[in-house]
């Protein structure tokens, strides 16, 4: 009977010690994935100060490399430069930024109707329908002027507080691009179609085009510029036509057949240049395994000089 007993207690502490190192095995589980976490936190922050210290300093040397574009012209742009960090790179690109309809134009005084109505040639040369080309330019010159007087197919404040989630219409210039997503009438389609053309300077000027660097994608943009009887094609064929050298003088892209066809008094030969007036950095940060983009816009309408105008951080 006592060896029953003894065999028993024997049994019993032997239990107590294995659920003990089961205890303690999983105590000290969640202590190594505790620790794991906090490295892991502590490397991803370390890294993000990297990426931000690192987004200052491409931002700090991006004026100078704008200004190469000057004397490089447009063999500058879409060159790749790699900048060695620590443990990653920067790798930065530039690009023209000047071929692209200012949407705050449609927000000047003098120029808001020469405006407008290019904008809605932009449209029409864009595949959007007459009327709904219509309807999206009153609605976008309706968000930035300052008034509360809704265009024949615009819309004002009114019609945004009808909204599930009621906002007002800004009544101001666009600091960014994405708020035309704000505005009546543009779909993701709609966007999808304008995004390469479309733009948002700090003024209302629409800013030159820069022929040397205009692609087919930009025929519609010229179109809508140049002249309001040039059609898309011809404007892809005169895009098409450039040199291998480039113009050099916006005399010779005058003097394509389909440009000289084109009278004097219908055209806007003041919108054509042969230098950039924006010009725009992308840079992609890699530190570890963190990534950032961001995108510098310069504008460089003056001889040796480089103003940040735009500065977008992230997906975009």
């Amino acid at each position: 009977m006592r060896d029953v007993f003894q065999s028993k207690e024997r049994g019993a502490a032997l239990l107590s010690i294995l659920m003990i190192v089961a205890v303690m095995s999983i105590a000290a589980l969640a202590a190594v994935e505790s620790l794991g976490r906090s490295i892991a936190l502590a490397r991803l922050s370390d890294e993000r100060s990297q990426i931000m210290w690192a987004a200052r300093s491409t931002e700090a040397v991006a004026s100078q490399s704008v200004l190469q574009v000057e004397t490089l012209g447009t063999q500058a742009f879409g060159k790749p430069t790699v900048f060695p960090l620590d443990r990653g790179t920067i790798i930065a690109t530039l690009s023209d930024a000047s071929n692209c309809f200012n949407l705050n134009s449609l927000g000047g005084d003098a120029g808001a109707p020469a405006a407008h109505e290019a904008y809605k040639r932009l449209l029409l040369h864009s595949g959007i329908l007459p009327g709904d080309a219509q309807r999206l330019a009153d609605t976008a010159a309706d968000w930035i002027d300052g008034d509360e007087e809704t265009r024949a197919y615009g819309a004002e404040a009114e019609a945004y507080r009808r909204q599930p989630v009621p906002y007002r219409t800004s009544n101001r210039l666009m600091e960014n691009i994405s708020e035309l997503r704000a505005v009546e009438g543009y779909t993701p389609e709609i966007l999808r179609r304008i995004s390469e053309n479309v733009c948002v300077r700090p003024d209302t000027n629409q800013t030159a085009l820069n022929i040397e660097t205009l692609k087919q994608s930009n025929a519609a943009l010229l179109a809508a510029l140049f002249s309001e009887v040039m059609t898309l094609e011809e404007a892809e064929g005169a895009i098409r036509g450039r040199p291998v050298s480039g113009w050099g003088a916006i005399d010779a892209f005058l003097g394509l057949d389909t440009i000289s066809r084109i009278a004097p008094e219908s055209r806007n030969d003041a919108i054509l240049g042969v230098r950039s007036g924006y010009v725009r950095l992308d840079a992609n940060i890699n530190v570890g395994s963190t990534r950032e983009r961001i995108a510098l816009v310069y504008k460089t309408d003056a001889p040796g000089t480089a103003v940040l105008v735009e500065r977008r951080v992230g997906a975009f």
